[in-house]
């Protein structure tokens, strides 16, 4: 169904329908179908794609009205174009499914036949500039790319539970089984496509594009070389080849999909131009690129236009004041596409700047700043600037808000907050999903709730869940980099996944729960008696299951590394071993025979101190006996 494209198509389409070599040799016809037209014309369009099961008589029948059906209905609907969420496009497209199984229903009723001899699977896609939506039953697939990245598929494939078994939109509670999805975003490439190509290109039994198939067929699409038409030719020929047909005897339909332009050119007041790079990181509600023109800026593009009351807005105008070592990454200037905010500039992180398991774990901060850079006295201090900059931002209605491990990034002398699109304000605190954290960062409560108020993974973030996030933070700087609820069972225990520990509240640091689960700290951690006693307490009391009452206040953890940071002392063998008082022995000493590598060493000119030398009573004995046997010996031998 090749249609005709204007030289002011955004997207170009190239579509190949191909009977099956097992069909022709039995003379049945090409079950397969397909249907496409613009929403918007030249802008935005509709796919529909529809396999028929083979062991239907009249799945050809469904297949066609089915793809037929849907799209007509959803070109109906004026609503369409302008769909800025998943719960919309979930309602549109449930509804027009459900009118086209009415229609399949209906037309068996007037052939007298049974529902089921018309089966076929049904795949649908909306795209736009802005977004892309899909909708799936049964097998087949619907792939994206996105400009420098590798493709993936919208949905996994769909299989029953025995192999070539499938769902069909005429099974029964088809319309439960359906995969729907609503991604905004830039896709430069989309394929659309039927089970008769799946295994060549996806790889089983991951099931995901298989990128050397479809990286020449992209770029084909793409090339000037040809008009649409003689592209779909040129395909039409390459999958009624031998060579394919040897792999595949299946009916084949495939919908190439390819952005031919760029949407209006996204700008900056102050820098001009931007022209988006490599996809940095994604959250539920943003994603970060780099600036290919700026390499020292990277750009957060929002899902839903921000407003001036929105905290990355308020950022822009009014920068926190921050004591001196922390800083928050603030927007620089905002980005628009024609006259519409979609995002931010933000100043990258410096280049020395590593996040904090770089700067925590011993073995990883030697690789990244070299000997003697940091004594534990500075892994104090860091985290001492870490809980007084978050309590100034809290003096100053903030919260840094959801943790993950992009979030924290540490220089000798400084830390950077990223992603400020997480901010909170302190009045007006706004619903997160679990995905902005790290889990470990999690609170256990926010994982043992089944209940439906919890059932779509968000919540509204607390100030408990800024204690939490910040507590597990220092831990990790002051424990060698290790999360609290990390833990190994003893010989004989079954391994629990990050999740389950964390649910359980398994901290293997506290005593009592080692004894209680069997569970202890990794191998190359701490133990929390290297901590004064004020703070293990306040660990314990924040982290294990038996002390959890209510959590500490960070005022509380700023007063106990204060009391730790002014009570140390320095090894007399090495002196880059600083360490708490109340210990009698170097833990870095011991750690250093343990490990096998010194977690704070010494300047690699510089020897390590040595204690003088003090020969022992012993040592005089030991000389005289020796002297003493040697003269018998001589007197024995001369005499």
């Amino acid at each position: 169904m090749a249609q005709f494209m204007t030289n002011h198509s955004l997207w170009q389409v190239v579509d190949v329908i191909v009977k099956g070599s097992s069909h022709e040799r039995t003379g049945l016809p090409c079950q397969d179908a397909y249907k496409w037209d613009w929403i918007q014309k030249g802008k935005s369009l509709i796919v529909a794609v529809s396999d028929g099961a083979g062991s239907a008589k009249f799945s050809d029948k469904g297949s066609q009205l089915a793809t037929e059906k849907v799209v007509t209905h959803l070109l109906q609907n004026p609503a369409l174009p302008h769909l800025t969420e998943e719960s919309q496009w979930r309602q549109l497209v449930t509804e027009a499914a459900q009118e086209t199984l009415n229609a399949l229903q209906e037309l068996a009723k007037q052939e007298n036949h049974p529902l089921r001899e018309y089966a076929c699977t049904l795949l649908i896609v909306a795209i736009t500039p802005e977004w892309i939506a899909g909708f799936q039953i049964g097998d087949g697939a619907i792939v994206l790319q996105a400009p420098d990245e590798p493709p993936h598929t919208l949905f996994p494939a769909e299989k029953g539970e025995y192999l070539n078994e499938t769902i069909f939109l005429t099974s029964q509670n088809s319309l439960n089984h359906a995969k729907i999805a609503f991604k905004k975003g830039i896709y430069k490439h989309i394929a659309c496509f039927t089970d008769g190509i799946s295994l060549l290109a996806l790889q089983m039994p991951q099931e995901i594009p298989h990128e050397p198939f479809f990286k020449p067929l992209f770029a084909y699409v793409d090339s000037e070389e040809a008009s649409p038409e003689e592209k779909r030719q040129e395909l039409t020929r390459f999958f009624t080849s031998e060579k394919v047909r040897r792999r595949t005897d299946d009916d084949i339909t495939l919908i190439l999909i390819s952005r031919q332009k760029d949407t209006p050119a996204l700008q900056s007041t102050q820098y001009g131009l931007i022209e988006l790079g490599k996809l940095l990181s994604k959250t539920a509600k943003a994603a970060l690129y780099e600036v290919k023109n700026l390499p020292t800026l990277s750009a957060l593009l929002l899902d839903d236009t921000p407003d001036t009351s929105t905290p990355l807005h308020q950022l822009l105008s009014h920068r926190p004041s921050l004591p001196q070592g922390f800083e928050i990454q603030v927007p620089v200037d905002v980005i628009k596409r024609d006259s519409t905010i979609v995002g931010y500039l933000l100043a990258k992180p410096p280049s020395e700047y590593h996040p904090l398991d770089g700067i925590a774990n011993a073995a990883k901060r030697i690789k990244n700043f070299g000997s003697y850079t940091f004594d534990y006295a500075k892994i104090i201090d860091i985290a001492l600037r870490l809980v007084e900059g978050v309590l100034e931002l809290h003096r100053q209605s903030w919260w840094i808000g959801p943790l993950s491990e992009e979030r924290l990034w540490f220089g000798p002398e400084s830390l950077l907050l990223t992603h400020p699109m997480l901010l909170q304000l302190r009045e007006k605190p706004n619903v997160v999903s679990r995905e902005d954290f790290y889990l470990f960062y999690l609170r256990p409560e926010r994982l043992s709730s089944h209940t439906s108020q919890n059932a779509d993974r968000t919540f509204l973030y607390e100030e408990q869940d800024e204690v939490h996030g910040v507590f597990t933070a220092v831990f990790r700087l002051l424990m060698n980099g290790h999360f609290p609820y990390k833990a190994e069972p003893a010989k004989g225990r079954a391994f629990l996944s990050h999740e389950e520990l964390t649910r359980q509240r398994i901290f293997a640091y506290d005593a009592e729960v080692r004894r209680s689960t069997e569970y202890h700290p990794p191998k190359d951690s701490l133990f929390l008696e290297i901590l004064p006693p004020r703070l293990q307490k306040l660990f314990i009391q924040t982290f294990s299951p038996f002390k959890h009452h209510s959590l500490p206040s960070l005022s509380q953890l700023r007063e106990a590394l204060l009391e730790m940071r002014g009570n140390l002392q320095t090894c007399r063998r090495f002196p880059t071993h600083v360490y708490p008082s109340h210990l009698s022995r170097c833990p870095w000493c011991e750690r250093r025979s343990l490990w096998g590598f010194d977690p704070f060493p010494a300047p690699s000119l510089t020897k390590p101190a040595r204690p003088p030398f003090r020969p022992s009573k012993w040592l005089w004995i030991g000389l005289l006996v020796a002297f003493l046997i040697g003269l018998l010996v001589w007197f024995s031998r001369y005499l």
